[in-house]
């Protein structure tokens, strides 16, 4: 009999825009911003997250923000999105636009991806 559960993880079907799939599978790409919906805020460190049905990546932080300018300014525009490392006022403005449907008032939830073993 073992002495524990084993451990039980969720995976999260997102989509992504195809010109970003590259950039996650190379994992210039390392992190996922998404606004802190409900479906989000049941992400957990050890989920996994597939993009776009072809590239599964693990959690392996979570982290909370107020604004996008925040993520920007602490996470860094190159780990967001590589093409835009050296324009990171291009890319708020990018993001603002992306997340323009969501709620604004919500925060948001940035999750830090490592590729699983399987994938290395």
């Amino acid at each position: 009999m073992r002495d524990s559960l084993p451990d039980i993880h969720s995976n999260f079907m997102l989509r992504v825009r195809e010109e970003v799939l590259p950039e996650i599978k190379s994992g210039e790409k390392s992190v996922e911003i998404r606004p802190a919906t409900p479906k989000f805020e049941k992400v957990r460190l050890r989920d996994f997250l597939t993009f776009n049905e072809a590239i599964v990546r693990m959690v392996i932080g979570i982290r909370r923000f107020e604004t996008i300018e925040e993520v920007v300014r602490v996470v860094g525009a190159g780990k967001i999105f590589p093409p835009l490392a050296d324009q990171p006022d291009e890319l708020i403005t990018e993001l603002h636009k992306l997340f323009a449907q969501s709620d604004q008032s919500k925060d948001f939830l940035v999750f830090d991806l490592q590729p699983i073993p399987d994938e290395v």
